[in-house]
């Protein structure tokens, strides 16, 4: 498997582990709802809901993506473009349906029903695709810039179009998919239906190419004949779906066909930068599966490719494989083509660490993070699926092919609002990472308003809680701290950072927490301190932070004491004080007084730093009578006296 592969993903050194007590571990990341679809009008409109798209960040950390209905009611709940700020506040952006300016710069009807996510360019335009609406019905293709402004770049089902064989022709038809844009700036896509080899039983279907300038392009039509992997004529794949298409570092363009090809269950494409198109790949046969037996190949696949940084590539088919239930593919650098994993099996180790049905049919395609491990979505199955839930998972596939259920969809959890409720199901876009290594996406149904919801998974481990005790500590002992995670630890562990803010704190600067943990317990050695304090304790790891304070507490004052307590005036005798724990560091100044004008002590004392008592020297006067005097110590408004009997 490669080593390195596009991601957001940072890795993390291990460094030296000091001593540390665990507490039992969690299996399963955490776990949250960030946005229940589907609420009321508010001061934007009605929200969107049904969301079958991928999610996306901007550099900035904001979070965009589609619903494929909902919104203002004057579009008939058409759909809209939502962000999520990196602050957390959601809105929504564009609502489908109404009147926009058009690719010729006039008015027109805007598209609707946007079926996948949004491509953001490097100055912040947001472009996507509609599958339905549009002047002739048949899709749009949309740019919305940050400054709001938004038209369509072009609208599908013209009359006729300068097909790929230069010929005029019918245009594509309902593209739903995800647009790619190259180093120019040049925007690539598909549609699932249109082109000259539609038909009534088929959906033939094109490769689109928007140029920089704004020039539309059909590069490819589907369903008429191609080249197959064996170098003859074949029948071409069709019906490309929610595809993202991908480029290699020669600039060859590889995507999937839902249907066609020789065994009619879909195809792995490659159109080279001289126009050369070729099936290399043709589903629905015989292969070697993950399990190294040969059986049934994927089928249908619909959720495009992704290439490394060595040029393999990768994608899911919904369908096919040993179980039925679809598979997680690898076509290599070298043209060989491999079964790595066969969803659908009857029992494997769920998100919550009991054994249940595994995901089944996944529509995603697949994410890398940079140590090459493979993330993904399917839109059935797993624990929760049942007759009145659709589920689905949230799946890694580590580098050496070990399979993890990260999540279970469909279940109870805290929605948005903090109310346990419905989870979301039927999850049928893939998943963004983060720059911390979290996941992301959207579910088409569930959540609070049964249409749908923005989910998180914790990947990497960040400081969520931290719990100190015991909280109140006598300065020169030590407290605990028990830090809770987001996430376990990866393989390797995670080292963190502790910072405190006082002087008088100094735990080691940083902890392990080991592989599978997510709770860890340390040990906050504090100083005595001159005076009672609150310090912060913060412990820092992947850029993310959480603190608590606890309270160190000064030395108080015990004991006054004289020896002897009763003698005849004019001697000079000793007298004590004793504190409840050692001085600190620079020792501890005790006021005295005498309340009688025939005993004489100091102003002060000082206790040495690291003692618990000092002693000092009382004068006395003759008298002719019995004199009875009290001396006071003073330390932090806590004062202590004692009683001597001066005699004549």
């Amino acid at each position: 498997m490669p080593q390195l592969r596009k991601a957001y993903l940072s890795s993390v050194s291990v460094l030296f582990a000091a001593a540390f007590t665990l507490l039992p571990a969690q299996t399963a990341p955490k776990y949250a709802d960030l946005h229940d679809f589907g609420a009321p009008a508010g001061t934007m409109g009605p929200d969107g809901q049904n969301s079958y798209s991928n999610v996306v960040f901007d550099a900035a950390g904001n979070m965009y993506g589609t619903t494929a209905s909902g919104g203002s009611a004057t579009s008939n709940g058409t759909g809209t473009v939502w962000r999520i700020s990196k602050s957390g506040v959601y809105r929504v952006l564009h609502t489908f349906g109404g009147t926009i300016s058009l690719s010729n710069g006039k008015l027109g009807i805007d598209g609707t029903h946007p079926h996948q996510g949004v491509t953001l360019d490097k100055a912040g335009n947001i472009y996507g695709t509609a599958q339905n609406g549009g002047p002739y019905g048949g899709g749009i293709v949309w740019r919305l810039k940050p400054s709001g402004d938004y038209k369509s770049l072009h609208e599908f089902g013209g009359a006729s179009v300068t097909n790929a064989d230069g010929t005029l022709g019918p245009d594509g038809l309902t593209p739903q998919s995800g647009i790619t844009i190259d180093a120019a700036g040049n925007l690539f896509g598909t549609t699932t239906a249109g082109g000259p080899y539609s038909k009534p039983n088929d959906f033939g279907g094109i490769l689109w190419e928007i140029t920089s300038a704004g020039a539309f392009k059909d590069l490819h039509d589907f369903g008429g004949i191609a080249i197959d992997a064996a170098g003859q004529s074949a029948a071409d794949g069709f019906g490309p779906v929610v595809v993202y298409v991908d480029f290699d570092s020669a600039g060859n363009i590889y995507g999937t066909t839902q249907f066609g090809g020789a065994n009619g269950a879909g195809t792995l494409w490659r159109l080279t930068p001289a126009g050369s198109y070729r099936n290399v790949h043709d589903f629905g046969g015989k292969v070697t599966n993950a399990n190294l037996t040969v059986g049934d190949d994927g089928t249908q696949p619909v959720s495009g490719v992704s290439i490394d940084d060595l040029g393999n590539i990768y994608g899911t088919a919904q369908f096919g494989g040993p179980n039925g239930q679809g598979i997680v593919w690898e076509f290599t650098n070298d043209g060989g083509y491999k079964d790595l994993y066969d969803f659908g099996v009857v029992e494997v180790m769920n998100s919550t660490g009991t054994f249940g049905p595994d995901g089944a049919n996944p529509t995603s395609g697949v994410t890398f993070d940079v140590q090459g491990n493979l993330f993904g979505t399917t839109s059935t199955g797993g624990l929760n699926a049942g007759p009145n839930s659709l589920g689905g998972i949230v799946w890694e596939l580590s580098r050496w092919l070990e399979y993890r259920d990260l999540h279970d969809f469909g279940g109870t959890v805290p929605n948005a609002n903090n109310v346990k409720g419905s989870d979301g199901v039927n999850v049928q876009g893939g998943v963004a990472f983060d720059t911390l290594g979290n996941l992301y996406g959207a579910s088409v149904a569930g959540g609070a308003n049964k249409v749908g919801m923005i989910w998180k998974v914790f990947s990497n481990p960040i400081p969520q809680k931290l719990f100190i005790k015991p909280a109140k500590v006598v300065g020169g002992t030590p407290t605990t701290c028990t830090i809770e995670f987001s996430a376990p630890a990866p393989n390797g562990g995670a080292v963190f950072t502790m910072i405190s803010n006082s002087p008088y704190v100094k735990p080691p600067a940083k902890f392990m927490l080991p592989p599978g943990r997510e709770l860890i317990t340390v040990t906050i050695p504090t100083l005595a301190v001159p005076s009672d304090i609150t310090p912060t304790i913060t412990a820092v790891l992947n850029g993310e932070s959480a603190t608590a304070k606890f309270q160190v507490t000064a030395p108080t004052l015990t004991a006054v004491t004289v020896f002897p307590t009763k003698f005849v005036g004019g001697r000079t005798v000793k007298g004590g004080v004793a504190i409840s724990s050692p001085a600190p560091a620079g020792g501890l100044t005790i006021h005295l007084s005498s309340g009688d004008s025939n005993v004489k002590t100091p102003l002060t004392v000082r206790v040495a730093p690291g003692a618990k008592v000092a002693t000092f020297s009382i004068t006395t006067s003759k008298v002719s009578a019995n004199v009875v005097a009290t001396i006071s110590a003073v330390l932090n408004s806590v004062t202590r006296s004692v009683q001597m009997t001066i005699t004549p």
